[in-house]
């Protein structure tokens, strides 16, 4: 499937309108789901990393852990979440 419009968010790093062939083949043998997150709640996260000190990050970057703070997966036990970037 191809998006017929490029999405419009912060998340720049995220928007993308077409995922290739061997990407969506490792996406379809082992995703559980798919869960969305808000700019707001993104920015919600990137300021909670900044206020502790993790420095900046970019918005596609914080969205493992807006996904987090929203409640949108569940967190048991440890949990690792990809930080990345500094694009700001």
């Amino acid at each position: 499937q191809e998006n017929a419009e490029t999405p419009t968010t912060a998340c720049d790093g995220l928007r993308n309108t077409k995922l290739g062939e061997l990407p969506w083949r490792i996406l379809r043998a082992r995703l559980r789901r798919i869960v969305a997150v808000t700019d707001e709640e993104v920015e919600a996260a990137r300021a909670e990393l900044l206020a502790r000190e993790l420095g900046p990050v970019e918005p596609s970057g914080a969205a493992t852990v807006a996904a987090l703070h929203a409640g949108k997966v569940e967190s048991e036990g440890t949990t690792a979440c990809v930080v990345s970037g500094g694009n700001v």
